[in-house]
């Protein structure tokens, strides 16, 4: 089995086209890789720079957010004082009011007993009086049994 020279030539030239594909397909997967590398390093970065962003953003956010409950914090507090004010000054003004209204009911008695006093001292005096006329006609009567 011998070879001539052209199929030598042949083959060889097979062969360098062989290794040509080969060298081409090892600097295109040499690009491939570097390109993803490279684009991947890309991303990594912008990823990491808005996760930074982002991050900071949302500190930001948490401040707002502390600041806006110390001031409500501090609006209950105002509101529960001036309500616990005005709940003091509604006591205040409802024990004044009792203490008067007590006053005025204690001296609308006094005037009722007073009243009551003088009905039963009249009534007594009415009644002594009727008593004292009963007396004197009955004086009388037995002075004088059958007229004056």
């Amino acid at each position: 089995m011998a070879m001539n020279t052209l199929e030598v030539e042949e083959q060889i030239a097979v062969r360098t086209a062989n290794i040509e594909q080969r060298r081409l397909l090892r600097y295109a997967l040499l690009i491939a890789a570097a390109s993803y590398v490279i684009f991947s390093s890309y991303y990594i970065s912008q990823t990491r720079s808005r996760l930074a962003s982002l991050a900071v953003a949302q500190e930001v956010a948490i401040a707002n957010l502390q600041k806006r409950q110390a001031a409500t914090e501090a609006d209950l507090k105002t509101s529960n004082q001036t309500l616990s004010q005005q709940l003091g000054i509604t006591e205040r003004g409802l024990q004044a009011a009792y203490a008067g209204t007590t006053a005025e009911l204690r001296q609308n008695q006094k005037v009722f007993e007073r009243r009551m006093q003088d009905q039963q001292t009249a009534a007594a005096d009415q009644v002594t009086f009727e008593v004292k006329r009963a007396e004197r006609c009955q004086e009388r009567n037995r002075r004088y049994p059958y007229g004056p």
